[in-house]
């Protein structure tokens, strides 16, 4: 509903979606580009890998990207694996074990990552915690339509 106000050069627009109460147009756009913002392909990470290398059997190319920093640092991080094969196609319906390991310590860490595929190659694992400065490993089992491995290691400071 729209009218002019000879008082006011602007139209009075009611911008609410359903009557009073409910979320202002103009909120709704923001929440809706927000969410379409957050749902890219590498939604909040990187665009850039902070590692890229291929797999123990040389079939899969994998990269890293992490959050909230890249590479990760001391703490939890979420690690975005993303697999191609060697032709840059993205393989799905893998099943990855991820286990956080310090080599020159000879441990890994109490806590258990959690993996979740997100589609278009792309495997997010959350939980992964590096509780001290120095190299880590990330020893992954790949499963599935694949069967491999890979261990990428990289400077936690």
């Amino acid at each position: 509903m729209s009218e002019f106000n000879s008082g006011n050069p602007r139209p009075n627009v009611d911008l609410s979606l359903f009557g009073s109460g409910a979320v202002p147009v103009g909120y709704a756009v923001v929440l809706g580009l927000m969410m379409f913002v957050g749902c890219g392909p590498n939604s909040g990470y990187p665009a850039n890998p902070f590692s890229s290398f291929t797999s123990t059997s040389g079939q899969l190319q994998v990269a890293l990207r992490s959050k909230p920093d890249q590479p990760p640092t001391r703490g939890v991080s979420t690690i975005r694996y993303t697999i191609t094969s060697g032709s840059g196609k993205a393989v799905n319906a893998l099943t990855l074990t991820v286990e956080p390991f310090m080599d020159a310590m000879g441990h890994g860490t109490s806590v258990i990552p959690d993996v979740s595929p997100a589609g278009d190659g792309n495997y997010d694992v959350s939980n992964v915690y590096l509780p001290m400065p120095g190299r880590w490993e990330l020893r992954t089992t790949i499963s599935g339509a694949e069967n491999d491995s890979c261990a990428n290691s990289f400077e936690v400071q």
